[in-house]
């Protein structure tokens, strides 16, 4: 009960000449709630000599709001409409910001109980959500007269279905947008709240930067799912409707409506696709609207919908045509559908809706008459049709199912059934068959398929010919053993047999090695080397149906680089199992080579380039162990090329490799001077080799390499213009490359990174604005990839970091970025679970969101999100070899988690986990000049009291130059620094 409820309880207790002196005490600082205490009083004593009036005399009602008044903090400004039980006008705040915004308030002769109660469900269902696809809720509150208010933003907008005929949108942009007004009633089936009501006008569409955008609004009659939203709980009467009776569920039809739950949800929005898809309904809403109570629930129960596809190009049939009886108009139920118009604020941008009725003449909300159904599809009537049969039916006749339990079992599933089928994948609507999924299969991947045939006709082909030579063979030495007199001839024919077969085995693997060489190298570029999964699976059961000693020396070397080329499509894809099993595969074969060639430079090679990638598959998965025993394996073969072939540029290059991979292990163990004695040598043996080929992209590609990983070890060696100069220079150098193969997206990538870890190193210089130059030119550089390929999961993924590390905390858009960046995470995290770079990665994202509610105040998220971090944090320490990158994110995540349960005034708990930033720490404060330690563990010095262990890590830091980024931080450091100061002093 609130403060009104209060003074007015006690009031009424009273004569009516002793309230004045209660409300002269009680509301002497606040007239306005006099007034409505007042307005309370007045109607309690009306309604208390109800039965002395006359019976036809009606009670008085309130003026209603016109243009000019005041109501709380807003001055109406004009009448813009009505919906439902609401009126709405457009006002204007002037405290605490100045904004036009709509105010929604009972309209008079409309607040009864029943009526009081569904207003304030809607307000506090649109209050518990919080998606930028469905409305949000400015304020609320009552008026002088005691009926409830809320205030939304002005914003502008079409019915969905109107906004997809008028841009004459395609049938796979209605699905995409579909997709996201499911993902919003998602997120309201979430907060507990069931809209009830789902319509195209309760969805308003318009264009937002040049991209349609969904909003839901109206959950004027939402009924919660767990808690009641108002203390007036609404209880449906016998015959009262609650919905339109065009898209109601039929167990929202029947009487006993406590029994709804989100799947009523998804029948409606089964209705509204079935709309967007045929521009009709499934049954005429006018013909509902003439059936009598009883008959409507019998046909929303039990005829069942035509089919989408059946329905297009044919007449709509009437409910007469499905046994409807009786014509009695049923009085409370409306004809679905109202024209809508809506207001832009001019002060506020944000993209909220908000819907009112249209007063004076209806407009129709179709298509232009000279635009058929299928025109506003941008397709044929048979191409429409043609569309919608199969897939698209199967998922709306689910969504239509009059048994709940076959439905979806939420708007999540059917949001991916919807995204699935825009992707060519198998729907899981549709029953599950072989020949259904194969053909789905073929559609998503057509050239592989193509290709792949290619390569199994030409492997049938030559093994039914080697098959049929084999046995000619045969018979030929058994009729050599009978007829002695013929044995020349049967060897002979034996010998063309064999050479026959190795001919042909030869002509379908130099075919295999086209695919998997030069074409792919043509794919790679362009960033399409998915096309070859299907070719480098078949090829892989090829293979392992061969033993390697019975095979020639060209077929070894062929397979060998065939393996090695479908691993590397495999690692891009971060299939690190399948790319691991292709290359030890292939070095199985390279090796088998060598040694029966130990002096012959291109098998010794092919063993380096297979030993090369087992190495290099075991550092994305963490496996330091591995990791170095191949890549050493590596550089003892580039050793032995050279010796065997002489200071050919192959040779050195594979020697110069060798340097380089063996001092990127050197910098893993902060071997800083080991590892910059191995960069110099790759250097030098690369300028040697640039002087005899200027133009070689791959030698300016290793000098490029060499700038950022010396850029690295400055950074750690607490060095930062050094490192700021390196990562400047590597952008530099992958700009130049960039601009010698525009074709090739691989290199733009390489100088974002580049852009991004300069940003770092001059954010920890203090140099903000510069940082925020790098990170913005990064940004857009990933966001072109990902626009160039939408499949490379990597480069979405780091797209989405970009925008985290270079964005402005508390922003929508950084909290945006994170959301998105996580679910990309966990999946690939889960497709991929031995990847110790994505778990890392995932704990960072996770810690940077909890940062971000911590700041918004929301604590309990934040503790959650952080609880995660730490989670994952842990796992990676515990697995063993935690680099400098693992500890520091580790420790991180407890120096935070220590802050929320300060916030949560659990003092003990937030000494404990910061006790665990120095245990994660203590072995590498001691000599370590990598300010991602130090700065962590100087906090939790200082948070635990330990200034004197503080200050001197705040010493190195200090002589870095070192700014710390964190808000929270720098008040931490500066009292260790002060304290250091005052120390030198004395």
């Amino acid at each position: 009960m609130d403060r009104d409820d209060e003074i007015f309880a006690d009031a009424i207790e009273l004569p009516t000449a002793a309230r004045a002196a209660l409300l002269d005490q009680a509301c002497a600082s606040d007239p306005a709630q006099r007034a409505r205490i007042e307005a309370l009083l007045a109607g309690h004593n009306a309604a208390g000599a109800f039965l002395e009036k006359p019976a036809g005399a009606p009670l008085p009602l309130p003026d209603e709001e016109k243009p000019g008044d005041v109501i709380g903090r807003y001055l109406l400004l004009q009448k813009i409409g009505e919906g439902g039980c609401g009126a709405v006008y457009l006002a204007e705040q002037k405290m605490p910001v100045h904004r036009r915004v709509a105010l929604k308030v009972i309209k008079l002769g409309m607040d009864t109980r029943t009526v009081i109660a569904r207003f304030e469900a809607e307000r506090q269902a649109l209050a518990l959500m919080d998606h930028p696809d469905i409305a949000r809720v400015f304020d609320a509150g009552a008026t002088g007269a005691g009926r409830p208010f809320f205030v939304m933003e002005l914003v502008d907008g079409l019915p969905i279905t109107k906004f997809c005929d008028e841009h004459r949108l395609t049938i796979p942009a209605r699905l995409e947008l579909f997709a996201r007004v499911c993902l919003a009633l998602q997120h309201a089936h979430q907060k507990g709240i069931i809209h009830r009501d789902v319509k195209p006008s309760n969805i308003l569409v318009a264009l937002r930067d040049g991209e349609p955008a969904p909003k839901v609004i109206d959950f004027g009659i939402a009924k919660a799912t767990q808690d009641r939203l108002t203390e007036q709980t609404l209880v449906t009467g016998v015959d009262q409707f609650i919905g339109t009776p065009a898209y109601m569920s039929p167990e929202q039809a029947d009487r006993r409506d406590g029994d709804i739950d989100t799947r009523s949800d998804i029948y409606a929005l089964g209705i509204v696709l079935y709309e967007l898809l045929c521009g009709r309904l499934p049954f005429d809403p006018k013909t509902l609207s003439r059936a009598g109570v009883d008959e409507l629930r019998r046909i929303i129960r039990e005829v069942e919908s035509p089919r989408p596809s059946a329905v297009v190009g044919v007449a709509l049939p009437t409910l007469s045509d499905h046994g409807l009886r009786g014509s009695t108009r049923m009085d409370d139920v409306k004809e679905a559908g109202n024209p809508w118009i809506s207001v832009r604020s001019v002060v506020d941008r944000s993209s909220v809706w908000l819907r009112f009725h249209r007063r004076g003449k209806r407009t129709p909300t179709a298509t232009p008459p000279n635009i058929s159904v299928a025109a506003a599809r941008g397709v044929t009537p048979k191409q429409l049709s043609s569309a919608l049969r199969g897939d698209l039916d199967w998922i709306v006749m689910r969504c239509l199912e009059k048994d709940r339990d076959r439905r979806y079992g939420s708007a999540r599933e059917l949001a991916d059934d919807v995204l699935r089928h825009l992707r060519q994948e198998p729907v899981e609507a549709r029953p599950p068959n072989a020949g259904y999924r194969l053909e789905r299969f073929v559609a998503r991947n057509r050239l592989a398929c193509a290709s792949a045939a290619a390569i199994a006709l030409a492997l049938i082909v030559g093994t039914v010919v080697s098959v049929r030579q084999a046995v000619r063979a045969t018979r030929a030495e058994r009729i050599a053993n009978a007829e002695r007199d013929l044995a020349q001839a049967a060897s002979r024919a034996e010998a063309v047999a064999r050479t026959d077969a190795q001919r042909r085995q030869e002509q379908a693997e130099d075919l295999l090695t086209f695919m998997l060489g030069d074409f792919r190298t043509e794919l790679q570029k362009i960033g399409r080397l998915a096309l070859l999964d299907s070719v480098g699976e078949k090829a892989m059961a090829y293979f392992a149906a061969l033993k390697p000693e019975e095979l020639t020396d060209t077929a070894l070397a062929r397979q060998a680089k065939a393996l090695t080329q479908i691993g590397q499509i495999r690692l891009d894809q971060n299939r690190y199992a399948d790319a691991h099993a292709a290359f030890t595969a292939g070095y199985t074969r390279a090796a088998a080579l060598a040694s029966r060639h130990p002096r012959d430079g291109d098998m010794l090679f092919e063993r380096a380039q297979a030993e090369y990638w087992i190495g290099f598959v075991a550092r994305r998965r963490g496996d330091a162990v591995a990791e170095r025993e191949w890549l050493t394996r590596y550089r003892d073969s580039a050793f032995a090329l050279l010796h065997t072939e002489g200071e050919t540029p192959r040779a050195q290059s594979e020697l110069a490799w060798g340097y380089h991979n063996i001092a990127v292990l050197d910098v893993d163990a902060e071997n800083f001077v080991t590892a910059r004695a191995g960069f110099a040598a790759e250097g030098r043996m690369v300028k040697e080799l640039l002087i005899a080929a200027p133009g070689d992209v791959q030698l300016q590609m290793r000098l490029a390499e060499i700038a950022s990983w010396l850029g690295e070890i400055s950074r750690r060696d607490g060095d930062f213009v050094a490192a700021m100069d390196c990562y400047a220079e590597a952008a530099s150098l992958f700009e130049r490359i960039a601009s010698l193969e525009p074709a090739v997206p691989h290199w733009r990538y390489r100088v974002a990174k580049s852009l991004i870890f300069a940003g770092e190193v001059k954010r920890s210089l203090g140099l903000r604005i510069a940082a925020d130059n790098s990170y913005a030119r990064a940004i857009g550089l990933m966001n072109e990839l990902v626009a160039f390929d939408p499949a490379n999961k990597w480069w979405r993924t780091e797209a989405l970091h970009a925008r985290i590390v270079g964005g402005r905390p508390g922003s929508e858009e950084y909290g945006a970025a994170l959301s998105e960046a996580l679910t990309e995470l966990e999946m690939m995290v889960k497709s991929e679970p031995s990847s110790r770079a994505l778990k890392r990665l995932l704990a960072e994202t996770l810690r940077m969101q909890s940062a971000d509610r911590l700041a918004a105040g929301r604590v309990d998220q934040a503790e959650g999100d952080i609880e995660r971090a730490i989670e994952v944090g842990e796992a990676l320490v515990r697995e063993g070899q935690a680099d400098a990158n693992v500890c520091a994110e580790a420790a991180q995540a407890h120096l935070l988690a220590g802050r929320i349960a300060m916030e949560q005034r659990r003092v003990a708990r937030a000494q404990e986990h910061w006790r665990e930033v120095l245990a994660l720490l203590r072995t590498r404060l001691a000599t370590t000049k990598d300010c991602r330690l130090l700065d962590p563990g100087a906090q939790a010095y200082v948070l635990l009291g330990m200034l004197d262990r503080a200050n001197p890590l705040v010493e190195r830091l200090r002589q870095c130059g070192y700014h710390s980024s964190d808000p929270l931080a720098a008040p931490i450091l500066d009292v260790a620094s002060w304290s250091t100061n005052e120390t030198q002093n004395q």
